[in-house]
């Protein structure tokens, strides 16, 4: 657990395909930027890490990024990218305009999209073993 300000932050928890090549080039992007919160990752890949999160849905959780927020908020897709921007500093002032319409819907369609056909493109390893597969 991180420390802002000498007061223990609280902990959001990110759901990720550790199988998808996007989604491991996505964690490590958000890594390497100032986040305001701690972040703890889950590779949604192997359903016994998911053991101790029963509010994660496996078939859901394969296609998409979950974001389960210190509030027991749970947002998936785009909406949990949208709430990760908001807590990193450099990219805070996108999530408001981005979580209005008409953008949120373009947003979620551009999402649904990428994540429907990310065995096709992004960084190695491509997805395999059909990891990739939606529902």
């Amino acid at each position: 657990m991180g420390v802002m300000d000498g007061q223990p932050q609280s902990v959001w928890t990110v759901f990720y395909d550790g199988r998808c090549g996007i989604c491991q080039a996505s964690k490590a992007w958000i890594g390497r930027r100032e986040v305001s919160a701690a972040l703890a990752w889950v590779d949604s890949s192997d359903e016994a890490n998911l053991a101790g999160h029963p509010m994660i849905d496996p078939a859901k959780a394969r296609g998409r990024m979950m974001l389960l927020a210190p509030d027991g908020t749970l947002s998936g897709g785009f909406d949990a990218v949208v709430a990760l921007l908001g807590l990193m500093p450099g990219w805070r002032a996108a999530a408001p305009a981005l979580s209005r319409p008409p953008l949120r819907e373009i947003g979620r369609n551009v999402y649904r999209w990428v994540a429907a056909n990310r065995h096709r493109f992004g960084p190695a390893p491509r997805c395999a073993d059909g990891a990739c597969r939606i529902g």
